[in-house]
């Protein structure tokens, strides 16, 4: 009879093991966030004006200063799965908290993305936007976020899957 190459461990050490990891994973997500976020603009930076389309093709703008209200631009492609996902709690934002506002890129037509916000069940406001905004927003990914300030500043910024808790924590005033 042989002996086990791995001798068996203790209940406690494997204990021990578990919580040791934790800060490795805390670290392998701050470094995955980083690295997701890093082409975006920086907090602080002033948004230029974004000329966009609306549903029906008529140009319009966000232009800054807006109301002292906080605003989260979401932007998002129609064909992005993590969108799909993620969108939906856009609507649990409140409304006196900030005002949510989608812009798609990367679409093929508006009733394509006018379906995809249809399918998310996404209430709020939505443009139509193309490769200028995807520039002037240093977008690279789907979908990626920005708080903004009712003048402009970026406060915030993220990219990737986002919970509905993470966005509502996003828009928490500055005091």
């Amino acid at each position: 009879m042989t002996k086990p190459v791995f001798p068996k461990l203790s209940k406690n050490w494997t204990k021990r093991l578990w919580w040791a990891q934790w800060p490795l994973y805390v670290l392998l997500f701050l470094g995955m966030s980083h690295s997701l976020n890093r082409h975006l603009l920086e907090e602080g930076t002033k948004l230029p004006n974004l000329s966009l389309y609306t549903q029906s093709g008529a140009p319009t703008q966000i232009k800054w200063p807006q109301s002292e209200q906080t605003i989260v631009l979401y932007v998002f492609a129609p064909w992005c799965s993590i969108c799909r996902v993620s969108m939906p709690g856009l609507n649990l934002i409140p409304q006196e908290r900030a005002r949510v506002i989608g812009i798609a890129l990367d679409w093929d037509s508006a009733k394509q993305v006018e379906d995809f916000v249809a399918s998310t069940g996404f209430k709020g406001e939505w443009y139509l936007g193309g490769t200028k905004i995807a520039e002037a927003l240093k977008v690279t990914g789907y979908p990626s976020y920005y708080v903004v300030s009712g003048d402009g500043l970026v406060k915030r910024r993220d990219r990737g899957l986002t919970t509905p808790p993470g966005l509502w924590l996003r828009t928490i005033p500055d005091n």
